[in-house]
């Protein structure tokens, strides 16, 4: 005999969500796990929000059910931290989810660079100090017109 799932082994949940901050400017790839996250694609598409901010679901990192990515619009200004919510096909209180982590947006600021000059030949190793330099999912590193292999 067949056991019936119930209602709460069905529900969708989420269990992290990675970044948890970023540029209010949008662009961050969002990733969000857990389990019942829908059979395809097609059922998170414009039911994803980032603290209030809709984020697409991109079919890059999606593992079925389990795997969600999807990239944050631009936040209006100032837009408050807030959870991950979702529903999965249609939006009833059944096929919904909320994070317990909150997203925050923050603006990173350089606050020192050391050494503060170098040979126009380039080469030079220059770290840098300030806030928030670590949010969203991608960093990049100019100085002027010329971008920089950036480490952490």
């Amino acid at each position: 005999m067949r056991q019936r799932a119930k209602p709460d082994e069905l529900r969708a949940h989420q269990s992290s969500v990675s970044p948890l901050s970023g540029p209010p400017q949008g662009g961050t790839m969002v990733t969000i796990r857990g389990v019942n996250l829908g059979m395809s694609l097609s059922e998170l598409q414009g039911r994803v929000e980032v603290a209030g901010v809709p984020c697409h679901a991109r079919s890059e990192g999606y593992i079925t059910a389990e795997q969600l990515v999807c990239e944050m619009d631009s936040a209006p200004l100032g837009s408050s931290p807030g959870p991950v919510q979702l529903c999965v096909s249609e939006c009833k209180p059944e096929l919904s989810t909320h994070s317990s982590q909150l997203y925050t947006f923050v603006s990173p600021g350089v606050s020192a660079l050391t050494p503060t000059r170098g040979p126009v030949s380039g080469g030079t190793k220059v770290t840098i100090l300030g806030q928030d330099l670590s949010a969203g999912s991608s960093v990049n590193v100019r100085f002027g017109n010329n971008t920089c292999e950036f480490y952490r």
